[in-house]
C-alpha cells in the first residue's frame, strides 16, 4: 500500500473527528465532561481548518488504499471553489451546535447518552468534510453513509419516543443511499473510473439517465426536497432541537445540494430537456408547496 502525500491538511478535518467520534461511541457515558470538551475542541479545530482551506486552492491528497487487477481504491481529496465554500459553513454549523449543546442538554441527557450524542456530532462533522473533499465516488459514498448513520444515532438520543422517527429517517435515507450506490456503479460501468474529475457523461443513453436519476434521488432525499421530505417533520416532532438544527436544517441540506450540483455540473452533461424539467418541478414544488404547508 503506497501513500503519496500532497496536502495532509485535507485529511485532518475528515479523520480527526471521525476517529475520536468513533471511539466515543464505545466509551461509558459517565465521561460526559470529557466528551463535551473533546467535541468542542475538535469542532473548533475543524472550523479553523475550514477557514484555512477557504483561502487555499489546488490542494490535493492521494492515498492508494487497494489495487486488485484493474480496480484501484484510492482516497482522493481535492479542494474546489464549491467544496471549500460549503465546507466553511458545514464546519461552522458543527461548532455552533456543539456550543449550543453544552447549555441545552439536560443532566439526564448527559448521563444517559452523552457518548452517542457527542460521538455522532463528531462523526457528522468528519463525514461531511469527507463528502465535500472527496474526488472519488466510492469514498464519497462511504462518507455519505457515515452521515446517514450519525443522523439515526442523533435522532435516537431523543428518548424512546424518538425510535420511530429515527427508524423512518434511516429507512428513507437508507433507501436513497442504496440508489446512490447503484448509480455510482452504473457510472463506473460506463466511464471506467470512480474519479469525479475524470467523469463527464452525456445523458443520451438509458444507463446514464438511470444513473443520473438514482443520484438525484439520493441528493433530494438528503436535502429534504419534495416529495422525499417526510422524514424531516417526523424527526422534528421527536428529536432534540440541536439535532434538527445540525442535520436536517443545516448540514443535510448543504450536502444534498452539493451532490446535486456535482452531478449536474461535473459528472453529467444534461442533454435531455425532460431531466431539466424534472429538476425544475422538484425545486419549484419544494419552494412553493413547502412554504404553503408551513
Amino acid at each position: 500500500m503506497e501513500m503519496v502525500q500532497n496536502d495532509f491538511i485535507l485529511c485532518i478535518p475528515v479523520f480527526l473527528p471521525l476517529i475520536i467520534g468513533f471511539v466515543m461511541l464505545f466509551m461509558p457515558s459517565r465521561f460526559s465532561s470529557l466528551f463535551r470538551a473533546l467535541t468542542l475542541i475538535i469542532s473548533l479545530i475543524t472550523f479553523v481548518l475550514g477557514i484555512v482551506l477557504f483561502g487555499t486552492s489546488n490542494s490535493n491528497f492521494f492515498w492508494s488504499v487497494l489495487t486488485l487487477g484493474g480496480f484501484e481504491l484510492s482516497l482522493v481529496l481535492t479542494i474546489t471553489s464549491l467544496s471549500k465554500f460549503i465546507l466553511l459553513f458545514a464546519m461552522g454549523f458543527g461548532l455552533l451546535i456543539t456550543i449550543y449543546s453544552l447549555r441545552a442538554r439536560t443532566a439526564d441527557d448527559e448521563k444517559r447518552n452523552s457518548n452517542i450524542y457527542y460521538g455522532s456530532i463528531l462523526l457528522t462533522i468528519g463525514g461531511s468534510a469527507g463528502i465535500l473533499l472527496s474526488n472519488h465516488l466510492l469514498f464519497l459514498l462511504i462518507f455519505w453513509e457515515i452521515v446517514t448513520i450519525s443522523l439515526y444515532l442523533l435522532i435516537s438520543t431523543g428518548g424512546k419516543s424518538s425510535n420511530f422517527a429515527a427508524t423512518k429517517s434511516f429507512a428513507m435515507i437508507g433507501a436513497s443511499d442504496a440508489a446512490f450506490m447503484l448509480g455510482v456503479f452504473l457510472i463506473w460501468s460506463v466511464s471506467g473510473t470512480f474519479l469525479i474529475s475524470n467523469i463527464s457523461l452525456a445523458t443520451n443513453s438509458a444507463i446514464s439517465i438511470i444513473a443520473f436519476l438514482l443520484l438525484m434521488i439520493a441528493a433530494i432525499t438528503k436535502a429534504g426536497a419534495m416529495p422525499l421530505h417526510t422524514w424531516i417533520p417526523t424527526s422534528g416532532e421527536y428529536s432534540p432541537a440541536s439535532v434538527m438544527a445540525l442535520l436536517p436544517a443545516a448540514i443535510d441540506k448543504l450536502l444534498g445540494i452539493y451532490l446535486l450540483v456535482i452531478i449536474v455540473r461535473s459528472i453529467f452533461e444534461i442533454q435531455s430537456g425532460a431531466l431539466t424539467l424534472v429538476l425544475t418541478i422538484i425545486g419549484a414544488a419544494t419552494i412553493i408547496v413547502a412554504v404553503i404547508c408551513v
